[in-house]
Parts: C-alpha cells; sequence; structure tokens
C-alpha cells in the first residue's frame, strides 16, 4: 500500500507545469462569456 502513494507524488509535479500554461487561456475565455451576459439583461 506504501508504494502506490509514493507513485502518486511524482505526477503531482507534472500537472504544476500545466498550470502556468492555464492562465494565459483562462482571462480569454472569461471575456467572451461577459459580452453574451451583458446583453442579455437589455434584451
Amino acid at each position: 500500500m506504501s508504494p502506490p502513494i509514493i507513485t502518486f507524488i511524482k505526477p503531482g509535479p507534472e500537472p504544476i507545469v500545466t498550470g502556468q500554461t492555464n492562465p494565459p487561456v483562462t482571462p480569454i475565455q472569461p471575456t467572451p462569456p461577459v459580452t453574451p451576459i451583458a446583453t442579455n439583461p437589455p434584451i
């Protein structure tokens, strides 16, 4: 049981690196959705 736990710790660091590339993509997505939402209330 102990050995499998160690294996999970190794994959952890990998996802952390991809997190840096996520930030740039996140700001782009929220911008488009904000426009449609603003037009809804006026309608």
